[in-house]
């Protein structure tokens, strides 16, 4: 059986470093959608920030998928990046909600 993702691939993504830069790039987006979505009210804009939130709802869903597909096997690291995508993935949904609403 050959695995979608070579194990090598799997591992790099679930590496600190790349877990700090992916988290960071994510939940900055999110934490600045939500800020906005209290402070402001532009429906332009608002239509624009729902559409790259959605993005970011769909990277972190897969994120999470692979990274809880991969617990088994490479363990802590899997477990971080679980956490670190399911809380992006959390941050996204939210801005989508407050921008809706």
């Amino acid at each position: 059986m050959n695995p979608i993702a070579p194990s090598g691939q799997l591992i790099d993504t679930l590496t600190p470093a790349k877990l700090r830069k992916d988290g960071i790039r994510l939940g900055v987006l999110s934490v600045l959608s939500i800020g906005y979505a209290l402070l402001f009210d532009q429906p332009v804009l608002n239509v624009l920030l729902i559409a790259v939130n959605g993005f970011g709802v769909l990277v972190a869903t897969i994120a999470v998928v692979v990274a809880g597909t991969a617990i088994r096997r490479h363990g802590q690291a899997a477990l971080i990046g679980l956490a670190v995508y399911g809380a992006c993935l959390i941050g996204h949904v939210l801005a989508i909600v407050l921008l809706v609403g």
